[in-house]
């Protein structure tokens, strides 16, 4: 038996968070171990529950998303982070990549895109969400 991808989820909306949960139950590969509503509480969860990968939400209370990222791969760089967010702009993801984030989607995705982003990501690979992909570089 494979063992399943551990996955935390991290939005500040609790409402959000059971609705993710819910539909990660559906992906047999998958395993919600844990779930965090700000950055700081993210920090603790990994290091307690040891995930594959961070559904994080960039826009929190007391740790945003792109801090608590930048400090998940200083201090767990196996650990994959996909942002997940309602911020489509090239400064987001910008920043998001910066902090060492592994992908960046969209809220308003479809779901098939959601797990497709969850598993490009965890292969390894960089996934930017079809929302994103077209943004002009403006420099």
């Amino acid at each position: 038996m494979e063992k399943k991808h551990r996955v935390i989820i991290v939005d500040d909306h609790a409402l959000v968070r059971a609705g993710l949960r819910l539909l990660l139950d559906r992906d047999p590969d998958i395993e919600v171990v844990g779930e965090a509503g700000n950055g700081r509480l993210a920090l603790s969860e990994v290091g307690i529950l040891a995930p594959h990968l961070v559904l994080m939400d960039i826009s929190m209370p007391q740790m945003n998303g792109l801090e608590a990222t930048a400090e998940i791969k200083r201090s767990y760089p196996q650990v994959r982070v996909l942002v997940m967010t309602m911020h489509n702009s090239k400064e987001y993801v910008q920043a998001s990549l910066k902090a060492g984030a592994d992908g960046y989607i969209l809220k308003e995705a479809a779901p098939e895109e959601f797990f497709a982003a969850i598993h490009t990501v965890l292969q390894g690979k960089l996934y930017l969400s079809e929302g994103v992909s077209g943004i002009e570089d403006s420099d």
